[in-house]
């Protein structure tokens, strides 16, 4: 292996190595998009659900059977969290 060889691997390892951080930071940048829409989606589904819970609640609608089982459930598993924390 002769010294032109050797400083040739080493440019060529140089380059692979620029190209792997190249797409380590494409990788963080999709797993910051995908984590900050959860949590917008999150955010956004903690409002919805205390809508439907208070339409569900009117006493004009009528309501599902299991629909007010569900809405039961969650409000005692929301008390319940609350409490241990």
């Amino acid at each position: 292996m002769t010294e032109q060889e050797l400083i040739q691997g080493y440019e060529t390892e140089i380059q692979y190595q620029k190209h792997m951080i190249e797409n380590l930071g494409r990788w963080f940048s999709l797993f910051f998009t995908i984590a900050s829409i959860g949590l917008v989606l999150v955010y956004f589904s903690r409002q919805i659900n205390l809508i439907a819970f208070c339409s569900w609640n009117d006493p004009s609608s009528v309501g599902n059977i299991s629909h007010a089982r569900f809405w039961l459930w969650y409000l005692q598993r929301t008390i319940e969290s609350q409490k241990s924390h």
